[in-house]
């Protein structure tokens, strides 16, 4: 009798159109700097802006829910979104404990970036510079995730008149990040690499249904 692999499959909700084009591009990244012995398929990502997330009722458990659907019993759901303001430590848990309340039977990872997906960036500042026209010799601050306004912080370094722009540089950058560099350097980026690995693994309702 020939026996079918599943891979996992990897449904993911981000908030703005740079990640929708980038979010896969870092998801491989990750998992090639973890050697991955089990590939899954990474479906496209679905964008809800943060306002919708965060401060519509029953908004993110509807769009969660398409996702889920999308990926089917194999399925893996990551949200992503960027701290601005907001206390990672208290946005994280209070959006992930809605969706599990949700989905309870669904491997599910709530990531924030810290400050901006651009902060994670602008933590592999050197190999970015190296694919790019930002200076080579461009300082980082002690602590990166410090940085207010990492896009403005990018605008800056880049040739006047060319501001950063997530739609057009956020996916080129995200290619050319050096995943253990950038953990080494930013928490809640060396957070999120350990949380592909965790849903990677996790047991899905394929797996309980296989039992």
């Amino acid at each position: 009798m020939t026996m079918h692999y599943n891979p996992p499959v990897f449904a993911s909700i981000v908030e703005g159109q740079g990640e929708e084009l980038a979010f896969r591009i870092l998801l491989n990244k990750i998992l090639t700097a973890q050697q991955a012995e089990t590939y899954p398929d990474i479906l496209r990502s679905w964008r809800v802006p943060k306002g919708t997330m965060v401060g519509r009722p029953a908004a993110l458990e509807s769009y969660a829910e398409r996702a889920i659907a999308e990926a089917g019993p194999n399925g893996r759901l990551f949200l992503l979104l960027d701290a601005d303001d907001d206390c990672p430590a208290e946005l994280g848990p209070a959006l992930l404990r809605r969706l599990a309340a949700q989905f309870p039977n669904h491997p599910i990872s709530v990531n924030i970036a810290n400050r901006e997906y651009e902060t994670w960036l602008i933590a592999s500042l050197e190999s970015i510079s190296m694919a790019s026209v930002i200076p080579e010799d461009s300082v980082l601050p002690e602590r990166v995730e410090s940085i207010r306004g990492a896009k403005e912080w990018l605008t800056e370094r880049l040739p006047r008149g060319s501001p950063y722009n997530p739609i057009a540089h956020q996916a080129s950058f995200t290619s050319s990040i050096d995943v253990p560099l950038a953990r080494s350097r930013s928490q809640s980026f060396d957070r999120f690499c350990r949380e592909v690995g965790r849903l990677l693994s996790a047991s899905s309702i394929a797996d309980s249904r296989s039992r």
